[in-house]
């Protein structure tokens, strides 16, 4: 999609990409109703802020 537009990606982010993919597709295997992007512990580097605040509304104590 981004040939279409004329954009380019960093290799790495590329490789990045790719590797996420992978993984889903194993997770997805072994845990078919897991949601990977809702999953609060792997987002909160992501998100910090959004993230304290769901756990927070939702009394959720996330592991450090």
């Amino acid at each position: 999609m981004m040939d279409a537009v004329g954009a380019e990606s960093p290799q790495e982010l590329v490789l990045v990409r790719k590797q996420l993919i992978y993984f889903e597709r194993y997770a997805k295997e072994l845990a078919p109703d897991w949601a990977i992007a809702r999953d609060l512990y792997l987002v909160k580097d992501v998100f910090p802020d959004e993230v304290a605040k769901k756990a927070a509304d939702e009394d959720i104590e996330l592991p450090a």
